[in-house]
């Protein structure tokens, strides 16, 4: 795998993760699908699960998005490796052509 396909990978990734924090943050089943509506105490503590869902589903979509961001500057990084790398090979080939 060339670093250019490396790079590519990596952004794309990058854009999933961050796109899929981005629409976790929009999910809301609802209270029925913790079963708020139950009976007793079990609906008394899916009431608090429920309540405590947006809390718990803000930490992820914050960690998701700074995973994205981590991902984003790396791939960042790997492009600019790769056009280090270019910029050497041509530098030696150029130097190597100089002597022969």
């Amino acid at each position: 795998m060339e670093i250019d396909d490396l790079v590519h990978r990596v952004t794309t990734v990058a854009e999933e993760v961050t796109g899929a924090a981005a629409r976790l943050g929009l999910a809301d089943p609802g209270g029925r699908a913790f079963g708020v509506d139950g009976p007793g105490r079990l609906g008394e503590l899916a009431g608090a699960l429920h309540r405590t869902r947006p809390g718990a589903l803000a930490a992820r979509v914050w960690w998701g998005a700074g995973q994205g961001a981590r991902l984003t500057d790396l791939a960042g990084a790997l492009g600019r490796a790769a056009d280090s790398y270019r910029e050497a090979e041509q530098g030696a080939h150029h130097r190597h052509r100089a002597v022969s």
